[in-house]
């Protein structure tokens, strides 16, 4: 359907019509001031020596995560501890640090 000459007419005045230009208001804006804070100063105490660990001397035992197929094993070379088939690594990892809490005293 073609536009008649009328509605074309009509059209181009809708099109040329001025539009009024509105005032914009200016809003005062606020000045944002952030006070300073101390900053704590960070100073590391030294240790006396006599206060570090004493080591024995005994080694630590050979330890290991085994992984076979879809399990991990931990073991303890030291003692012959075999851990059970985990799926989860992090499992296998706490069955050993039990293992060396309690078998091994550390």
């Amino acid at each position: 359907m073609t536009p008649t000459p009328q509605a074309d007419s009509a059209a181009k005045d809708l099109v040329s019509l001025p539009v009024p230009s509105l005032p914009v208001p200016s809003l005062p804006v606020p000045s944002l001031s952030v006070p300073s804070l101390p900053v704590p100063s960070l100073s590391v105490p030294s240790l006396p020596v006599s206060s570090l660990p004493v080591l024995t001397g005994e080694a630590p035992p050979s330890t290991g995560i085994d992984p076979r197929g879809s399990f991990d094993h931990a073991w303890c070379d030291s003692c012959d501890w075999r851990g059970p088939g985990r799926r989860a690594v992090a499992s296998a990892e706490a069955d050993l640090e039990r293992h060396l809490l309690l078998s091994h005293d550390r």
